[in-house]
C-alpha cells in the first residue's frame, strides 16, 4: 500500500514539475536564479529572500547585544580595530595610520583595558556607549596619556585634510 502511493507521489510530483508552474516554483527557490527587471528568470546572480535577509538582521542585533553590551566586549572592539588599522598593510584604513606611522603602543589588550577603566574612568559599557576612540595629537601613537574617548562629531573635527 505505502510503495503505491509512493509511486502516484513521485508521478504527481513529477508532472507538477513538467508544468510550467512548477518550472517557475523551481527557478523562484533555487540559488542561481533570481528575477530580472523584465520579470523573466535569469541565473546572473542571486539575490536573498527577503525572509533571509529579515532573519540575518535580525542575528546580527542579538549577537551585538550579546557581545558589545559590556565594557570589556566593547573595548576588545575598539582594541582590534585599531590594532588591524596600525599593523595590517591590507587593512583599507592603514594607508591613514600604519602607513603614516602611527603605531600601537599598548602591550596586550589587557593593558589597554586596564588604562581605560582604571585612568580614563571608562568602567561601565554606559558611560562608553556612543563614543569613538580618539588621538589627542593627531600625529601621536596610540598610547598612555594620547588617547580619549570622543563623540563621533568632535572626532571628525580633529582630522587630517
Amino acid at each position: 500500500m505505502d510503495s503505491i502511493k509512493a509511486a502516484r507521489h513521485r508521478v504527481a510530483v513529477k508532472k507538477y514539475q513538467q508544468s510550467e508552474k512548477g518550472k517557475a516554483a523551481d527557478r523562484a527557490t533555487s540559488k542561481k536564479y533570481c528575477q530580472s527587471a523584465k520579470g523573466k528568470a535569469t541565473n546572473k546572480k542571486y539575490r536573498q529572500s527577503e525572509k533571509v535577509r529579515k532573519y540575518q538582521k535580525e542575528y546580527q542585533k542579538e549577537y551585538r547585544k550579546k557581545h558589545n553590551a559590556t565594557i570589556r566586549g566593547h573595548l576588545y572592539r575598539v582594541y582590534n580595530n585599531l590594532k588591524r588599522r596600525c599593523d595590517n598593510p591590507s587593512c583599507k584604513a592603514y594607508k591613514g595610520y600604519g602607513g603614516r606611522g602611527i603605531c600601537n603602543n599598548f602591550n596586550s589588550f589587557d593593558d589597554f583595558r586596564d588604562y581605560i577603566i582604571d585612568v580614563l574612568g571608562y568602567d561601565s559599557y554606559e558611560k562608553i556607549k556612543g563614543l569613538q576612540i580618539d588621538r589627542i595629537d593627531n600625529n601621536g601613537d596610540y598610547e598612555k596619556g594620547n588617547i580619549r574617548f570622543v563623540t563621533r562629531v568632535e572626532n571628525l573635527r580633529n582630522k587630517e585634510r
